[in-house]
């Protein structure tokens, strides 16, 4: 009913329907970001009744902070695997290197052993 209020005043978080200076409606809804409510004001029999409708939900507004930090904890778990593994790697190979030099050097020795021997 249109002309049963003559203006409807929103302010901090609370709903208020005036009809000639005294309020009619007054709740105090719960309001999401980017939603849409219509706020309806009926006459039914002894009183008014309000009632705030949902027309279309808020959004999460917590959802793409949440999802910016899954990823870069996602890109951070790949970090420290893919160094964990390249580490590895390299060491593996400084040991094969080492140990193969090892061997070189261990067998050169003994054939040099062996020529003292025979010159001796």
């Amino acid at each position: 009913m249109a002309g049963l209020c003559e203006g409807s005043n929103e302010s901090a978080g609370s709903l208020k329907a005036i009809y000639k200076f005294s309020a009619i409606c007054d709740m105090e809804p719960s309001l999401g970001e980017f939603g849409v409510y219509d706020f309806v004001i009926s006459n039914a029999g002894s009183g008014v009744m309000c009632s705030l409708v949902t027309r279309k939900k808020p959004v999460n507004i917590y959802l793409p902070l949440v999802l910016w930090l899954l990823v870069l904890l996602a890109i951070w778990f790949l970090y420290g695997l893919v160094s964990t593994i390249v580490i590895k790697w390299f060491k593996h190979k400084k040991n094969q290197t080492a140990s193969a030099s090892d061997t070189q050097q261990s067998s050169n020795r003994q054939r040099l052993k062996s020529l003292d021997t025979f010159r001796g």
